[in-house]
């Protein structure tokens, strides 16, 4: 049979060095001819033709061409024969053959047809889609995914507070699927956990950053007492019964991962809905997902998109609302504002001028982000509208990095020398600056992986009790709990509020306090208005 025929494709074309005048004579009524290759007939099977056939008659051919036919048609035949509907996976999509004309028009908002290979196709993610509207109309299906039961049994050593136990609970309630918004240091990472207990599947665990990797790892050994657990990513590419990658390595690798897991977590999952990211989730076959987020919410609204990539927000807390039920430590937050100096003021409102005067001309009507906005896309061709944006730059460092600010944090290191102090701001050159003045240990971007976790390390041991960083501790890095936080600049992010007021928020014996210094009468005040709203 290797002499007669050769495979080429995955799909119902195939080719055939010969065939008897009566094999082709049957031949045709099931098949159409497309041509010569290299010497061979190119045929593709037509499922029309074979509906138009009696049972009798397609058994008949169909025995008649056994010897004929790749073994592949032979099992699309079989298939069609019984109105089985046969799933399979193709690289990052699902391959969906035998759908009739009622079956097609059942999954139109899944499926989209191949004309090339004659077939249907989906993405993974509506595989749970597909199978429960085919199931539910009477059709056979066949699929062949690996096994996602764990290799053992896990044996958590912890268990779940009242507000995790109703998020899990809502969670398992919305059939597995669905988003669990709690604050930085509420414990979100222990639900996730508790799920993989009580659903014993294969996990596929996707985080923001290298940092995370062993942090999940160590937690799943030492608090679940798995073993059959690897990291994928920073240099490892093992994947096990349980799985733990960063977002971009997923991205990369999404086809590997497609089938092999039946239960998935996406650690701060704000990240997911971006137009990279959400090609993870698109390429899994799994359909219990679960998402986890301080602040889901994105500001280009692409947040929307996790209805249908993991499910819906399932379950909520404020930080406000868990120190209520006293879950998470007490806390105040206290916004101290100063004053630019006469010199910083005056450069201040003539840089403000100048930038409310280009709106005027440019024709811009909005203010704030509205008016960044439209200003970063006419910038392009134009000089004034760029001028702007640089103006806009100039007035906001002033605002955000005031003399005053300098003096008024030394009075507060020096009343809070004792208490484990983490000092937030937006600019590099202000941790530099800090660090230098007060000879406070500093965490940047251009800090070392190595070094970093060193410092945060002694800051947990209390060798250390100040830090001074930039945004590069707001998110991905699990940070020692502090008592005491200075937001000496910020944007007007919600989640980087939540994150920032997170670092202090595991549970503790002395409240915990949250400094903001916000220059007052400049941009720095509506941007500190804007984040505060995440606690409402």
């Amino acid at each position: 049979m290797d002499d007669n025929m050769s495979n080429t494709y995955e799909n119902l074309t195939f080719e055939l060095k010969w065939v008897s005048k009566d094999n082709f004579s049957k031949l045709i009524k099931i098949a159409d001819y497309i041509g010569r290759k290299s010497g061979k007939s190119v045929y593709m099977i037509n499922p029309q033709k074979c509906k138009l056939l009696s049972p009798s008659q397609f058994a008949l051919i169909l025995s008649a061409l056994k010897s004929v036919l790749p073994p592949h048609i032979i099992e699309y035949l079989s298939d069609l024969r019984e109105s089985i509907i046969r799933i399979t996976l193709d690289g990052s999509d699902l391959v969906i053959k035998g759908l009739d004309k009622n079956a097609s028009r059942l999954l139109s908002p899944y499926v989209r047809y191949d004309s090339k290979n004659n077939v249907y196709r989906a993405m993974p993610l509506f595989f749970k889609n597909i199978k429960d509207i085919l199931s539910e109309n009477g059709y056979k299906l066949k699929y062949n995914f690996p096994e996602w039961s764990l290799s053992e049994k896990p044996k958590p050593n912890f268990r779940l507070r009242k507000y995790q136990k109703e998020a899990y609970d809502a969670w398992i309630s919305n059939d597995m699927r669905g988003v669990i918004a709690l604050p930085t240091g509420a414990g979100k990472t222990h639900i996730a956990l508790w799920a993989i207990a009580k659903i014993q599947e294969r996990t596929l665990i996707v985080i923001p950053t290298i940092d995370l990797l062993n942090q999940w790892y160590d937690k799943i050994v030492t608090e679940l007492g798995l073993t059959d657990v690897g990291l994928f990513g920073g240099g490892d590419r093992d994947i096990r019964s349980i799985t733990i990658t960063t977002y971009s390595s997923a991205y990369l690798n999404a086809e590997l991962f497609a089938d092999k897991f039946g239960f998935v977590v996406f650690d701060e999952v704000h990240h997911l809905p971006s137009p990279k990211y959400r090609i993870i989730a698109e390429s899994l076959v799994a359909w219990k997902r679960m998402g986890l987020s301080a602040t889901p919410e994105r500001e280009d609204n692409l947040h929307l998109d996790l209805l249908q990539l993991v499910g819906p927000v399932v379950y909520r807390k404020t930080p406000s609302e868990l120190k209520k039920q006293r879950h998470i430590a007490e806390f105040e937050v206290k916004r101290i504002a100063v004053p630019l100096d006469s010199e910083q003021r005056k450069e201040y409102k003539l840089l403000m001028q100048k930038y409310r005067e280009a709106l005027h001309m440019l024709g811009i009507p909005y203010s704030g982000k509205k008016a960044l906005e439209l200003l970063i896309m006419r910038s392009g061709k134009s000089k004034l509208a760029h001028d702007a944006i640089v103006w806009r730059e100039k007035a906001r460092k002033i605002a955000l990095n005031s003399e005053a600010k300098i003096k008024l944090l030394e009075e507060i290191l020096i009343a809070n020398r004792r208490r484990k102090t983490l000092i937030f701001t937006k600019y590099t050159s202000i941790v530099n600056r800090i660090s230098h003045t007060f000879g406070i240990t500093k965490i940047t971007h251009k800090t070392k992986r190595e070094e970093r976790i060193k410092i945060l390390d002694a800051f947990r041991k209390g060798k250390i009790s100040k830090i001074v960083t930039s945004e590069v501790l707001d998110e991905g890095t699990d940070v020692p709990d502090a008592n005491l936080g200075i937001i000496v600049s910020g944007t007007g992010s919600k989640r980087q509020f939540i994150q920032r007021l997170g670092r202090l928020l595991r549970p503790k014996d002395e409240p915990a306090l949250l400094i903001e210094l916000v220059t007052k009468g400049t941009i720095d005040s509506s941007l500190s208005s804007r984040r505060v709203k995440a606690l409402e």
